[in-house]
């Protein structure tokens, strides 16, 4: 039994590195923070993507939508036509 949790996962990890988004991102990124600028989900954020910026030489953009618990922010790209079919926009 542990061999084969063992292999299952040994494949996952395979077929995961194989699929991978060849040429994401073509254009600038947007990334929605559901909290006020400052706050620790920001700063992480920025952290993140600033290096993700450096790594595929795309600029990544952050966005507060601060209020309601994070819900303003997290519903924000269904209902302001955010969501793009390019899929440039990270919530």
């Amino acid at each position: 039994m542990k061999k084969l949790v063992i292999g299952c996962l040994l494949a996952v990890g395979l077929a995961s590195t194989s699929v991978q988004a060849a040429n994401w991102p073509q254009k600038q990124v947007r990334i929605v923070v559901p909290y006020a600028p400052g706050s620790v989900p920001d700063i992480i954020a920025r952290l993140i993507f600033d290096r993700v910026q450096k790594n595929t030489g795309q600029p990544m953009v952050i966005i507060n939508k601060a209020g309601g618990a994070g819900m303003i922010g997290a519903d924000s790209d269904a209902h302001d036509g955010g969501a793009s079919p390019s899929n440039d926009t990270v919530t």
